[in-house]
């Protein structure tokens, strides 16, 4: 996938970002339309606010939502037959995966307390969780090759 695609990844992507009205009842903060793109040398992001339409509107359910937000970290842990690992790394606890492909080392992860509740299958209990200590940790560790999402998905390239 080239830069080119990447941009029509993310027309799509604003599109159906575009519908959404409400999660769980609650009208979004925030809409974002995001596609990432990588290979043996460079990781691409392109992260777009889109432009609020009037078109046919999507209801969230939290649930679902929840479901599918972190589904994929599951996934990449399925499909490569590994566990995850909790690792302990000043003071933040997290559940990863380390992949490798083509010379990009990455370190996938989640929070260890968004973990649990997933498990548990307590999305509910997500929202409670402070997203201040996402932001610290992101703030901290920015230099040691990290990246803390507010939605606690941690991820760490790793040049070796």
């Amino acid at each position: 996938m080239s830069s080119n695609n990447l941009k029509t990844q993310i027309i799509s992507a604003k599109e159906q970002v575009q519908r959404v009205a409400s999660i769980q009842g609650i009208a979004p903060e925030t809409l974002n339309a995001c596609a990432t793109y990588f290979n043996d040398e460079q990781v691409l992001t392109y992260l777009q606010d889109p432009e609020s339409i009037n078109e046919k509107i999507i209801h969230v359910n939290q649930e679902k939502f929840a479901d599918s937000l972190y589904k994929p970290l599951f996934l990449m842990r399925d499909a490569t037959n590994e566990r995850f690992e909790l690792r302990r790394e000043d003071g933040f606890n997290y559940y990863s995966i380390d992949l490798e492909a083509k010379g990009l080392n990455l370190r996938v992860g989640v929070d260890e307390e968004v973990h649990d509740l997933i498990m548990q299958k307590e999305f509910s209990s997500l929202n409670s969780i402070s997203k201040q200590k996402f932001k610290k940790y992101s703030n901290d560790m920015v230099l040691e090759n990290y990246s803390v999402g507010l939605d606690g998905i941690v991820v760490k390239y790793r040049d070796y």
